[in-house]
């Protein structure tokens, strides 16, 4: 008990909030964790579903038994937590290195397709005033091409559209993830009582050593 008060005292918005998880317990299991419970093994976002905790209270341990349990929980705590780091990071580099380059040249690409088919649509109203123009055999064989091709280009159209959605989707996508990133880094800052703030907060690199 006095260990759940201090650790309650000093990170207050991790034990005595409703609804925030620990930083290093996800409240939702993932389909890697369940598959991990499942084979034997453990994980904290299971843990903590209340059916599980409810079980847990109906087993009553002995005093070597809750001490072996501790050590264990120690290394497991430790491997899970290295677990999350791991997929935090792989997480982020996915955002960085895919997906924001991704969303920008979707936007990009959807801008070129839709410059072309401008420029389609110019050059048809320009053949179509030439052919009103010139009344003959070969002017009505291309005016009938040209009919062929609209529904062509309708399909790029449709095609264009999709792309922006996708475009759209994708950004929203990161921008979620940028923010939940964001709140997982201020969790940890308040888990360890220190004020972050994401516009000041210094880039990652070497850390120089303090001399007195």
């Amino acid at each position: 008990m006095q260990v759940n008060s201090t650790a309650r005292d000093r990170s207050p918005s991790v034990y005595s909030r409703s609804g925030n998880a620990s930083p290093s317990r996800p409240s939702t299991p993932s389909s890697f964790e369940c598959f991990l419970t499942l084979q034997g093994g453990r994980s904290s976002a299971v843990e903590a579903l209340p059916s599980t905790i409810q079980q847990a209270k109906q087993k009553p341990l002995t005093e070597s038994e809750e001490y072996q349990r501790a050590i264990f929980d120690a290394s497991f705590l430790k491997a899970e937590n290295e677990w999350l780091r791991r997929s935090r990071k792989s997480a982020a580099a996915l955002h960085e290195g895919t997906v924001v380059p991704s969303a920008e040249l979707l936007n990009l690409s959807a801008n070129d397709i839709q410059e072309a088919l401008t420029c389609f649509h110019i050059g048809f109203a320009a053949a179509e005033q030439l052919i009103h123009r010139f009344r003959n055999p070969a002017a009505a064989e291309v005016a009938t091409t040209l009919q062929e091709l609209i529904p062509a280009f309708e399909q790029c159209r449709r095609g264009l559209d999709s792309l922006r959605t996708a475009a759209a989707n994708l950004g929203e996508g990161g921008r979620v993830f940028s923010t939940q990133i964001q709140k997982s880094n201020r969790s940890y800052a308040d888990f360890f009582g220190i004020n972050y703030d994401q516009s000041i907060a210094p880039a990652a690199g070497p850390r120089t050593r303090r001399t007195r």
